[in-house]
């Protein structure tokens, strides 16, 4: 069972990174289903310090791991898969929350300004 459950996370993990838009059997793609294109996100500019530019382009990574779980509570069937999302919240925010306090107590913003236009 926890393998299926690794499985899955997987899966989740490598749609989030991939461009291409799949086909839901609702029809849609995967890219309507998840509001955010997130990987554009991530396309900040580089401070040089490693610390830094790695906290900010998780930031969004972990925000478009939370948009995917929600379309999962919104329209996925399988408890399994329900519960998997529900924990996969919980761990990304809690992550989010300790990312944006580190760089807060630094004085750095979490929000970086995207180059170009993403």
């Amino acid at each position: 069972m926890r393998f299926k459950l690794r499985i899955l996370a997987a899966a989740a993990v490598l749609s989030a990174c991939s461009t291409q838009p799949r086909q839901t059997a609702s029809g849609n793609t995967s890219a309507q289903a998840v509001p955010a294109a997130r990987h554009g996100d991530m396309g900040i500019p580089r401070t040089g310090n490693a610390d830094i530019d790695f906290l900010r382009a998780m930031i969004p990574h972990h925000q478009g791991a939370i948009e995917m779980a929600q379309v999962e509570l919104r329209h996925g069937t399988d408890p399994q898969v329900r519960a998997l999302a529900k924990r996969v919240i919980e761990a990304q925010a809690a992550e989010i929350r300790q990312m944006r306090s580190w760089l807060a107590a630094r004085g750095v913003s979490p929000d970086a300004q995207m180059q170009g236009g993403h």
